[in-house]
């Protein structure tokens, strides 16, 4: 493997002071950070390293550091720097190439409410992705049924195409309810690229498989998520994501907006990593209200994000300016 490149990345528009924050590569090799302008960094050797034009940092970011090194977790300081003017950084390998350099950027930058797509059409994907605001993708079962894949070969491939189109995160099921048939497929699943996030049941064995794909490096979206307790459970086990069912939940007359609500409490109270994915949207009105409630990611029909550009008013407005210049033209 080639020793680590530092390579600087600062935007226009960024005050001195606003600082750098890189998030480099999650496994333990970057080398010391080079002094910039005069100023060493605070660093740990796990990748995350910050500093300021002024060569001062947060009394948060002293304690951030520390908690990384100590393998502690850090995600509410996350989500406070993510509110803060940050430059970004990167950290690359030398012999990297330009699609792992577009993630590894994307790491980077602290975007607010991640975009997710619900289906395992390639047309539906490839189109959301040509949108710009594409981060990742959520399949099931039922999804892969739709498409009319079928076989364990079959739906690997498609996993597979999924991940060549997206520069994110692609959650692929499990199909076992069993402890040990759920480790064999996620490994397995886990194997077919990088960006494959194992989906695992809120059931018992699933919580247990959580434990298992943590401890051993691969990461895990608990699904099925009706209540307070089944997140809290999947958060404490280590899960990188949860996905609570809003539209399910409204389906039986209860309100799953209030369950993101709940779930965002705990997570914040108890700086658990794990992120708020929330599933089962159905309309435009779902993502804004998870939106303005905390979720960190929405999955939903592209239907339903396409929908968030749709006003009469932009229509009329759009309408008229193309009227008036087609007069003026003559």
């Amino acid at each position: 493997m080639a020793e680590p490149e530092f390579v600087i990345f600062q935007p226009l528009q960024c005050p001195q002071q606003a600082g750098f924050l890189l998030l480099g590569c999650p496994q333990r090799c970057l080398v010391d950070a080079p002094v910039v302008d005069g100023i060493h960094p605070a660093h740990s050797t796990d990748g995350i390293f910050w500093w300021n034009g002024l060569g001062q940092f947060p009394v948060f970011l002293d304690a951030f550091i520390q908690d990384f090194e100590l393998g502690r977790n850090t995600s509410l300081k996350l989500r406070q720097l993510r509110f803060c003017p940050v430059c970004h950084i990167g950290a690359f390998y030398q012999d990297t190439t330009p699609k792992s350099i577009k993630q590894t950027i994307g790491m980077c930058y602290f975007r607010g409410m991640k975009f997710f797509i619900d289906t395992a059409n390639l047309d539906q994907i490839r189109e959301a992705e040509a949108l710009g605001v594409l981060d990742g993708v959520t399949t099931n079962p039922s999804l892969m049924a739709k498409e009319g894949i079928t076989g364990d070969e079959a739906v690997k491939a498609h996993y597979k195409a999924i991940c060549e189109i997206v520069d994110g995160d692609v959650s692929a099921e499990v199909i076992s309810t069993e402890f040990e048939g759920m480790i064999a497929e996620g490994q397995a699943l886990a194997a077919l690229h990088p960006n494959i996030v194992v989906k695992v049941p809120a059931i018992a064995d699933g919580i247990r498989a959580i434990r298992w794909f943590t401890d051993n490096g691969i990461r895990t979206n608990c699904t099925l998520i009706f209540s307070p307790g089944q997140a809290l459970l999947a958060a404490k086990a280590g899960a990188s994501y949860v996905s609570p069912f809003v539209g399910r939940i409204d389906d039986i007359s209860s309100d799953g907006l209030q369950l993101i609500e709940k779930i965002r409490v705990i997570y914040d109270n108890y700086d658990f990593g794990t992120e708020i994915l929330a599933a089962s949207v159905r309309h435009t009105m779902h993502i804004i209200e998870c939106a303005e409630i905390g979720a960190d990611i929405m999955t939903g029909p592209l239907s339903a994000i396409k929908g968030l550009l749709k006003h009469p008013l932009t229509d009329n407005g759009l309408a008229q300016f193309l009227a008036d210049h087609a007069k003026a033209q003559g």
